[in-house]
C-alpha cells in the first residue's frame, strides 16, 4: 500500500520540456539527498497528508513516522533510476500511470462532493431520521465473582460503605474491568447478557443492585449513568462515514442521469469509495 502511495518525488534529470511523471515539489527543510536531489520536508508532508487519517494517526501514536521518511528516500532511489531508464515513456507504463490519475481524480471528485454535502444540518438531519438506531445506554461498573454467596459478601461490604472500585479490584473475576474498578463504560441493552442488562436498565443512577446470576457467573451492578439516547457527537463520524456512502451513491446516479452516453446499469457498486475523515 505505501509503495501505492509513495508513487515519486520530482527529479531534475531533464527529460522533456514538461516534468517527468511524479514531480513534487522539494519545498521545506532538506531531510536527506539521493544522488543529489534533496529529500525535504515538504514532500514527506505531503506523503502524510495522502494517508487515510486513521493509518496517519496511529503511526503518530507508535512513533513510527521515521518509517515514512525511509520509504520517501528508497522511493526516491527507485523513481530516479526509473527515469534514467526512461520507464515513463514506455506504453504499458503510460497506461499505468494515466489508471492511475483517472482513479485519484475519480476519488478526488466523489470525496469533495462527500465533504460539501455532510454539513452540519444534514448531519443533524441524518441524526433525527435513525434515531431509533441510536437507543437508550446505561454507564455502568460491575463485580463478577463465581458463587452466589461471594456475591453476596461484596453486597453485604458495599452496603456497609466499602469502596466499589476496590472491592471490583479486590473480587472481580473480570480480567477486562476489574483492574479499572469494574468500568464497563457505555452500552446498550442488546451488547450484555439478557439477566445483566435487565437488571442495569432497570435500576436508577447510583444504585447498586445484586447479585445478578448470567452464565459468566453472579454480578454487582453500580449504575453510573443512564441516558435516553446516544448523543450526535458521540456517534458523529459513524454517522458521517455512513452518510459518505448514500451520498456517493447518490451523486454517482446524477451524474449517471445526466450522462449523454451509455452508462452502466450499477456503477456505485464497482466504485470504491473512501469517504473523508471527520472534522469534528
Amino acid at each position: 500500500m505505501i509503495t501505492a502511495m509513495l508513487l515519486a518525488c520530482a527529479t531534475t534529470l531533464p527529460t522533456a520540456d514538461l516534468p517527468p511523471p511524479g514531480a513534487m515539489e522539494r519545498t521545506g527543510e532538506v531531510l536527506t539527498t539521493v544522488n543529489g536531489q534533496d529529500v525535504t520536508q515538504g514532500m514527506m508532508d505531503n506523503y502524510l497528508l495522502a494517508m487515510p487519517e486513521p493509518m496517519r494517526k496511529q503511526l503518530e501514536q507508535r512513533g513510527q513516522i521515521e518509517m515514512i521518511k525511509e520509504k520517501i528516500i528508497l522511493q526516491e532511489m527507485l523513481y530516479q533510476e526509473a527515469l534514467t531508464r526512461n520507464l515513463h515513456t514506455e506504453p504499458a507504463v503510460q497506461i499505468l500511470l494515466a489508471i492511475s490519475a483517472r482513479e485519484a481524480l475519480s476519488q478526488a471528485l466523489l470525496e469533495q462532493v462527500i465533504e460539501e454535502r455532510t454539513t452540519d444540518e444534514a448531519v443533524q438531519a441524518w441524526y433525527d431520521d435513525h434515531l431509533v438506531q441510536f437507543r437508550a445506554q446505561v454507564n455502568a461498573n460491575h463485580i463478577l465473582v463465581e458463587t452466589e454467596d461471594q456475591a453476596n459478601e461484596v453486597m453485604r461490604k458495599i452496603t456497609a460503605g466499602g469502596n466499589f472500585a476496590e472491592l471490583a479490584k479486590t473480587h472481580s473475576k473480570d480480567p477486562g474491568s476489574g483492574a479499572k474498578g469494574g468500568e464497563l463504560g457505555w452500552f446498550e441493552q442488546g451488547q450484555m447478557v439478557k439477566p445483566f442488562a435487565d437488571a442495569a436498565f432497570a435500576a436508577e443512577k447510583d444504585q447498586v443492585v445484586g447479585p445478578v446470576e448470567s452464565r459468566f457467573g453472579w454480578h454487582i451492578i453500580q449504575i453510573v449513568e443512564k441516558r435516553d439516547v446516544t448523543p450526535l457527537e458521540d456517534v458523529r463520524d459513524e454517522i458521517e462515514g455512513r452518510m459518505g456512502q448514500e451520498i456517493a451513491t447518490e451523486f454517482l446516479d446524477e451524474m449517471k442521469a445526466k450522462s449523454s452516453g451509455a452508462t452502466p446499469e450499477e456503477p456505485a457498486a464497482e466504485v470504491k469509495i473512501e469517504a473523508p475523515e471527520s472534522s469534528g
